[in-house]
Protein backbone atom coordinates (compact mmCIF):
# COMPACT_ATOMS: atom_id res chain seq x y z
CA UNK A 1 0.00 0.00 0.00
CA UNK A 2 2.49 2.44 0.99
CA UNK A 3 5.34 0.21 0.68
CA UNK A 4 7.51 2.18 -2.19
CA UNK A 5 6.46 5.75 -0.35
CA UNK A 6 8.47 4.09 2.67
CA UNK A 7 11.12 2.74 1.08
CA UNK A 8 10.11 -0.52 2.47
CA UNK A 9 10.75 -3.54 0.31
CA UNK A 10 7.71 -5.81 1.13
CA UNK A 11 9.28 -9.30 0.25
CA UNK A 12 11.70 -8.91 2.99
CA UNK A 13 9.50 -8.18 6.33
CA UNK A 14 9.43 -8.95 10.33
CA UNK A 15 7.66 -8.54 12.48
CA UNK A 16 8.98 -7.94 16.12
CA UNK A 17 6.85 -7.11 19.43
CA UNK A 18 7.39 -6.96 23.24
CA UNK A 19 4.88 -8.21 26.01
CA UNK A 20 1.39 -7.57 24.42
CA UNK A 21 3.43 -6.56 21.16
CA UNK A 22 4.90 -10.15 21.46
CA UNK A 23 1.75 -11.38 21.72
CA UNK A 24 0.31 -9.26 18.63
CA UNK A 25 3.29 -10.23 16.13
CA UNK A 26 2.55 -13.70 17.11
CA UNK A 27 -1.07 -14.29 16.53
CA UNK A 28 -0.53 -12.03 13.04
CA UNK A 29 2.55 -13.73 12.00
CA UNK A 30 0.80 -16.84 12.46
CA UNK A 31 -2.65 -16.89 10.99
CA UNK A 32 -1.56 -14.63 8.63
CA UNK A 33 -3.20 -15.13 5.13
CA UNK A 34 -5.55 -17.93 6.85
CA UNK A 35 -7.43 -16.38 9.92
CA UNK A 36 -8.96 -13.29 11.50
CA UNK A 37 -7.93 -11.29 8.66
CA UNK A 38 -10.05 -8.31 7.39
CA UNK A 39 -11.78 -7.42 4.29
CA UNK A 40 -10.58 -4.19 4.07
CA UNK A 41 -6.90 -4.66 2.87
CA UNK A 42 -7.32 -8.45 1.96
CA UNK A 43 -5.14 -7.20 -1.22
CA UNK A 44 -2.23 -6.75 0.73
CA UNK A 45 -0.79 -10.30 2.71
CA UNK A 46 0.25 -9.64 5.96
CA UNK A 47 2.71 -12.58 5.35
CA UNK A 48 6.52 -12.09 7.24
CA UNK A 49 9.89 -13.39 6.59
CA UNK A 50 10.30 -14.21 10.57
CA UNK A 51 8.57 -13.24 13.85
CA UNK A 52 10.28 -12.00 17.50
CA UNK A 53 8.48 -11.94 20.07
CA UNK A 54 10.11 -10.71 23.42
CA UNK A 55 8.24 -11.75 26.66
CA UNK A 56 4.77 -12.42 25.32
CA UNK A 57 1.67 -14.15 26.76
CA UNK A 58 0.80 -16.85 24.40
CA UNK A 59 -2.19 -18.59 26.39
CA UNK A 60 -4.11 -15.65 29.17
CA UNK A 61 -6.06 -18.59 30.73
CA UNK A 62 -2.73 -20.01 32.04
CA UNK A 63 -1.03 -16.80 33.34
CA UNK A 64 -1.98 -17.05 36.71
CA UNK A 65 -0.65 -20.36 37.59
CA UNK A 66 2.40 -18.78 37.87
CA UNK A 67 3.69 -15.94 40.06
CA UNK A 68 2.94 -12.43 38.54
CA UNK A 69 2.68 -9.11 39.93
CA UNK A 70 -0.31 -8.56 38.53
CA UNK A 71 -4.05 -10.73 38.81
CA UNK A 72 -4.45 -11.88 34.46
CA UNK A 73 -7.74 -13.64 34.98
CA UNK A 74 -10.25 -10.49 36.02
CA UNK A 75 -12.64 -8.38 33.59
CA UNK A 76 -10.72 -5.23 34.34
CA UNK A 77 -7.30 -7.18 33.54
CA UNK A 78 -5.45 -6.29 30.07
CA UNK A 79 -6.17 -10.07 29.43
CA UNK A 80 -9.64 -9.46 30.29
CA UNK A 81 -10.19 -6.11 28.20
CA UNK A 82 -8.63 -8.46 25.59
CA UNK A 83 -11.46 -10.78 25.09
CA UNK A 84 -14.30 -7.59 26.46
CA UNK A 85 -13.66 -7.24 29.79
CA UNK A 86 -14.87 -10.75 30.79
CA UNK A 87 -13.21 -13.05 34.02
CA UNK A 88 -10.72 -15.31 31.73
CA UNK A 89 -11.25 -18.40 33.06
CA UNK A 90 -14.86 -18.34 33.39
CA UNK A 91 -15.00 -17.27 29.63
CA UNK A 92 -12.89 -19.95 27.47
CA UNK A 93 -14.70 -19.40 24.60
CA UNK A 94 -13.46 -16.19 24.60
CA UNK A 95 -9.94 -16.61 25.70
CA UNK A 96 -9.23 -19.83 23.42
CA UNK A 97 -8.88 -18.00 19.97
CA UNK A 98 -6.49 -15.54 21.95
CA UNK A 99 -4.03 -18.75 22.71
CA UNK A 100 -1.11 -18.61 20.38
CA UNK A 101 -0.87 -22.46 20.49
CA UNK A 102 -4.44 -22.86 19.38
CA UNK A 103 -3.46 -21.57 15.65
CA UNK A 104 -0.69 -24.07 15.29
CA UNK A 105 -0.55 -27.29 13.35
CA UNK A 106 2.30 -29.59 11.57
CA UNK A 107 0.58 -28.56 7.94
CA UNK A 108 0.34 -24.62 8.53
CA UNK A 109 3.09 -23.20 7.73
CA UNK A 110 4.61 -20.49 9.81
CA UNK A 111 7.92 -17.85 9.64
CA UNK A 112 10.76 -18.28 11.50
CA UNK A 113 10.40 -17.33 15.61
CA UNK A 114 12.87 -15.94 17.82
CA UNK A 115 11.50 -15.63 21.39
CA UNK A 116 13.24 -14.24 24.16
CA UNK A 117 12.21 -13.70 28.05
CA UNK A 118 13.95 -12.70 30.59
CA UNK A 119 14.78 -14.72 34.14
CA UNK A 120 13.78 -12.43 36.42
CA UNK A 121 10.06 -11.42 34.68
CA UNK A 122 7.07 -11.34 37.03
CA UNK A 123 4.57 -9.82 35.13
CA UNK A 124 4.66 -12.42 32.26
CA UNK A 125 6.22 -15.47 33.70
CA UNK A 126 8.81 -17.61 31.83
CA UNK A 127 6.63 -20.66 31.16
CA UNK A 128 4.19 -18.39 29.01
CA UNK A 129 7.48 -18.65 26.53
CA UNK A 130 8.01 -22.08 27.32
CA UNK A 131 4.32 -23.07 26.51
CA UNK A 132 4.88 -21.94 22.85
CA UNK A 133 8.07 -22.66 22.41
CA UNK A 134 7.90 -26.60 23.46
CA UNK A 135 4.41 -26.67 20.89
CA UNK A 136 6.80 -24.98 17.97
CA UNK A 137 9.32 -27.75 18.53
CA UNK A 138 7.26 -30.56 18.76
CA UNK A 139 5.59 -29.49 15.66
CA UNK A 140 8.84 -29.36 13.99
CA UNK A 141 8.70 -25.81 13.31
CA UNK A 142 11.68 -23.43 12.99
CA UNK A 143 12.15 -21.68 16.27
CA UNK A 144 15.05 -20.19 18.89
CA UNK A 145 14.61 -19.37 22.40
CA UNK A 146 16.87 -17.28 24.42
CA UNK A 147 16.52 -16.83 28.12
CA UNK A 148 17.77 -13.37 29.44
CA UNK A 149 19.55 -13.94 32.99
CA UNK A 150 18.89 -11.27 35.07
CA UNK A 151 16.31 -9.79 32.80
CA UNK A 152 13.37 -8.45 33.71
CA UNK A 153 9.96 -7.82 32.17
CA UNK A 154 9.95 -4.86 29.73
CA UNK A 155 13.49 -3.15 28.85
CA UNK A 156 14.76 -3.64 31.97
CA UNK A 157 17.48 -6.29 30.51
CA UNK A 158 16.84 -6.33 27.35
CA UNK A 159 18.52 -2.95 26.34
CA UNK A 160 21.78 -4.56 26.54
CA UNK A 161 24.79 -5.81 23.44
CA UNK A 162 23.98 -9.66 23.84
CA UNK A 163 20.05 -8.86 23.37
CA UNK A 164 20.62 -6.93 19.65
CA UNK A 165 23.59 -8.87 18.72
CA UNK A 166 20.48 -12.04 19.21
CA UNK A 167 18.17 -10.57 17.41
CA UNK A 168 20.21 -9.21 14.13
CA UNK A 169 21.90 -12.28 13.51
CA UNK A 170 18.36 -13.95 13.76
CA UNK A 171 17.09 -11.19 11.31
CA UNK A 172 20.42 -11.48 8.92
CA UNK A 173 19.56 -15.43 9.10
CA UNK A 174 15.86 -14.89 8.19
CA UNK A 175 14.92 -11.94 5.84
Amino acid sequence: MHAEEYHVDPDHVAFWGDSSGGHTVLMAGITADHELDTDLYKEYSPKVNCIVDWYGPTDIAAMNEYPSTQDHVQPDSPEGFLIGQKNVVENPDAADPTVIMNHLSRETAIPPILIMHGSKDHLVNFNQSCRLYNKLKELGKSVEMHKLEGAYHAFNGFNCDEAEQIVLDFLKKNI
